[in-house]
Order: structure tokens, then sequence, then C-alpha cells
């Protein structure tokens, strides 16, 4: 299980989040909070205690495309979890159906591992959001591409 960091937490409480309540400068913001993926999209994803997945829109534009620089418009992924802890996390893209194409564990809030990622995977697929070819990207900390499982 992996627990946010707590500096990621402390920088998302400083630019308003508030993760437990889902809120943004005090405005509501658990619409923005998928149950499953949306077709046509880049999305960031949390993988709960239970196995069920939560996502949000990630659009791939950030400042200037570096871990733990974002569009302040898209949602961190510890507003996924509402500050729960996870066994997974990372960023997805999906086809015209909403199944998962392409799927990596970068987060800056969680830092999952390879190994998080193989089961992410696993649940994945079990629960048929993926399509039979699918990348799947494996980041180290610094959001550098390690190699593709």
């Amino acid at each position: 299980m992996r627990e946010p960091k707590q500096r990621s937490l402390k920088k998302d409480k400083k630019r308003g989040y508030d993760p437990e309540k889902c809120q943004y400068k005090g405005k509501d913001l658990s619409h923005k909070i998928f149950d499953t993926p949306l077709r046509n999209q880049e999305l960031i994803y949390v993988k709960l205690e239970d196995h069920t997945f939560k996502f949000a829109l990630r659009p791939k534009e950030r400042v200037p495309n570096k871990p733990g620089q974002r569009r302040i418009d898209t949602l961190p992924h510890s507003m996924l979890a509402r500050g729960k802890r996870i066994i997974g996390a990372g960023e997805c893209e999906t086809d015209e159906n909403g199944k998962i194409i392409e799927i990596n564990n970068h987060s800056g809030h969680y830092q999952p591992d390879e190994d998080n990622l193989r089961e992410t995977k696993e649940n994945m697929m079990s629960q048929e959001l993926t399509r039979s070819a699918v990348k799947w990207k494996v980041f180290d900390k610094t959001g550098k591409l390690i190699k593709e499982i």
C-alpha cells in the first residue's frame, strides 16, 4: 500500500487543494472524478485498496513536461483517492470505446514502482478496462521512462 508523500500533500494544500473534501479553493470537484475511463482521453488514475479505480482528466500539457508541474486545472492523484492509501496510480490514455490503450505508473504523490504497475495491469485486465494490445510503461521517481512491460 502507498500513502501520498506528505511533501506533496502540503504543496497541494498550499495551492488550495483539499483531497479529503475533494475541493479546490473551497469549490467541490467531485464531479471531475469518474469510476470508469472516459472515451478518447488522457487520464490519471488511482487504484484503491478494494481494487476499484478512480479516473480524472489529465491533459499531457505540463509546465514544462516535468514531474510535479502540471496545468492548474488538472487534479492531483491525491484528489482521486481523497488522501487515502492506494495500491496503484499513474496516467493512461483511452480509445474511442473507453478502453485503456496506454498506461504508466507516473505519479508524484504516490510514486508506485514496477510491481505496483504489474498488479494494476492484472487488475485492469480482469475488469476488462484495457484492450489486448496495451503499452505498459514504467517510469522512475523522476519521471524518466525505464521500460515497457
